[in-house]
Parts: C-alpha cells; structure tokens; sequence
C-alpha cells in the first residue's frame, strides 16, 4: 500500500482508499492489543532485480493504467482490453508531480529502492513508524514478484519458515486484491497456511468483477473470508476464554 497505489495526487480513489481506512480504523488496532505480528509487504526493486526478473514481471507496470474502458464480453466474446503498453515501467523515471498540497517533487524511478512511489502512503507509513517503538514492532518486507512468498529465497518467505510452528495464520489486507494480494495468498495457502483475507481491507483500481472474483475465490478455494472488524471480537472473546 505505497503511494504509486494510493497516492490522491496520481489521482488514486475509490475503494483502495476505503480498504486504506478500514485497515487504520480496525484491523491495526486490534492486531496491536493482542502482539500480532503485523508485516508490511511492498513492491521495492533494486538494479539488480531488473537484471534478474522474468519479462512476465517485467511487463506488470508497463501498461496504461487506465482502465475505465474496459468492457465486460458476452459469455463466449471476447474481452476487449483498452490498456496499452507504455514506454515506460519499472526503472523508468516517471518526472514531477505536483502532490495535493502544493509541493512539487521528483517522483524517481518506478519501483525502485528510496522512490516516492515506493514509500508507504502516509497514514500507513505514520502507522508503522508508530509501531517501531512498541515491543512488537512492524516488519516491512520487499518483494520483486506479484506474489511475495513465490519461493523459499524471497525475504518474507525466509522470515515465516523460520518462525515455523509459531506462525500457523495469516491475515491479509492490501493492493490490488486481484494482483498481489491474491498472489501471495495463493501461494501461502499451497504452502500450508492457513490464509484469511480482510475483504473490506484490500481494494481495487481494476474493475470490479476481477474483486468479485478474488474473495469469491478466497472464499472457497484459498482459505477464509474476514472484515476488518471480526479480528477484533476474535481477541476479545480469546482473552476471556
């Protein structure tokens, strides 16, 4: 959830922005009072990584976001896709933007390692700063791949095994939940997780049906379906048991 996704100054809104708030209004609460580790897993490339990614990861940010046009075929049609491929994706410098208040910056390279793009949006980045001086501090953990627990060699993936036994579920949230969010559950869950998604706590910018799809599948096909707001009953019934 960095600011390439979320940012209101690349004109980002709707429901990222409600997945946003629903995980800063419940779901972060409530991990805090019971220890739960709490991860923040981000897009973060280095030159290195560009020498090594397969072109299928390469392609993911070299289309034309927009994709208002999209249309939904007939049983039997074809899908007519509006996105083009651009000149640019991960790497490429992306120029100034001028951010909502005014303040004109130098976006950097797409993706890549200490960008503005890749910083955590703010009211999240506030929320993990706050937690580094907590007993329990946030981990944050960077991926080259849509799924972060891809194999055994990714950070993230290193991170759980060694926690083995200690670590049986996972919680997640984030964007886009057709991408990344269910790329990484998918994968945890063939690994033996148990994986639980927050629908209220991962959005999309891409149509609707491609959400639709993704918790209907959560829901039946890779673990468990949650909101925001039922961890924190879970806890509170737990603590009085």
């Amino acid at each position: 959830m960095q600011n390439f996704f979320l940012s209101r100054s690349l004109g980002r809104e709707g429901q990222c922005h409600d997945a946003d708030a629903a995980l800063l209004k419940h779901a972060l609460p409530a991990a805090r009072s019971p220890s739960i580790q709490v991860i923040w897993l981000t897009w973060v490339l280095t030159e290195d990584d560009l020498e090594s990614m397969s072109p299928t990861s390469l392609q993911i940010f070299k289309f034309d976001d927009n994709v208002n046009s999209l249309e939904v075929p007939a049983l039997g049609e074809e899908l007519k896709q509006a996105e083009k491929w651009t000149d640019g994706g991960v790497g490429a410098p992306l120029g100034e933007l001028m951010l909502t208040d005014g303040t004109k910056i130098d976006m950097g390279r797409m993706m890549m390692r200490d960008q503005w793009t890749t910083a955590l949006h703010k009211p999240l980045r506030d929320e993990f700063d706050a937690s580094l001086g907590t007993e329990l501090p946030d981990l944050r953990f960077h991926k080259n791949h849509i799924s972060g627990v891809c194999d055994s060699s990714t950070n993230l993936s290193g991170f759980l095994s060694d926690k083995g036994k200690d670590i049986k579920t996972l919680l997640f949230g984030g964007v886009n939940i057709d991408q990344c969010v269910l790329g990484t559950v998918q994968y945890a869950n063939l690994k033996g997780w148990d994986t639980v998604l927050l629908k209220d706590g991962s959005g999309i910018d891409n149509p609707k049906y491609a959400s639709q799809m993704s918790i209907d599948n959560c829901g039946k096909s890779w673990g468990f379906l949650s909101t925001c707001e039922q961890p924190k009953y879970g806890m509170e019934r737990m603590s009085k048991m």
